[in-house]
């Protein structure tokens, strides 16, 4: 998802997640989300899909919001892209030689 909105690059997705957070912490009341904000090394274990357990409940509010899923379907891991079979050729017929 994250390649699909542009937002792979640390500084963007940290931008992303602190408007989110502001704009999340207005909606809900909540002070203690304004100016929560998300490291380059904890960015780099979600975009590389190394994450071993579920974000703190506050980034995880975060994160749904600013992907419209929940935080379970987000991290978990890609579904597997099938690859299209490979073309099949008709096979190469050579003629004989004087036959061209």
């Amino acid at each position: 998802m994250t390649l699909q909105r542009h937002w792979q690059v640390y500084e963007t997705f940290r931008l992303r997640f602190e408007a989110t957070a502001h704009t999340v912490a207005v909606e809900q009341n909540d002070r203690r989300l304004q100016g929560l904000s998300v490291s380059k090394r904890q960015f780099e274990r979600w975009y590389g899909g190394a994450v071993k357990t579920r974000p703190y409940p506050d980034q995880c509010r975060v994160l749904e919001a600013m992907f419209g899923v929940g935080v379970g379907l987000l991290l978990a891991p890609a579904p597997g892209a099938s690859l299209p079979a490979p073309a099949v050729e008709p096979p190469l017929v050579v003629p004989p030689d004087g036959d061209i």
